[in-house]
């Protein structure tokens, strides 16, 4: 079962976009929003350079984590159904609990959105 808002974000060690070994625990006593994909850590940089964003992605090529977070499962496409990434991000509080899940995003107008609701943005 994955894990949702109020509960405790799993341990985890994976690559962020420029390759380096990123844990859980670096990120303790910090608000936290990663990005998690099944792409490699070269995609993913690409990707963050092209939409200016200013948080990390993880890449999860074995798709543990994403397994964790109910952010890998059934999909369907044109009426196939296949195992894949369901689009997703999560914001961690300084405790280390999920505040918040976004799954099952569109990636056009995602980040926007994020920064709106998170920052308080127009």
């Amino acid at each position: 079962m994955a894990i949702d808002v109020g509960d405790r974000m799993p341990a985890f060690t994976l690559e962020d976009e420029a390759g380096n070994a990123v844990s859980r625990g670096d990120f303790a006593g910090s608000r936290l929003m990663v990005g998690v994909s099944p792409d490699p850590p070269s995609s993913n940089a690409r990707f963050k350079k092209k939409e200016g964003l200013n948080f990390p992605l993880l890449s999860d090529e074995g798709h543990r984590l994403a397994s964790d977070l109910g952010a890998w499962g059934a999909k369907k496409n044109y009426g196939k159904e296949y195992e894949g990434l369901i689009r997703s991000t999560f914001v961690v509080g300084p405790d280390g609990i999920l505040e918040a899940a976004y799954r099952n995003v569109r990636a056009t107008g995602h980040v926007t959105r994020l920064v709106g609701e998170l920052l308080g943005a127009d």
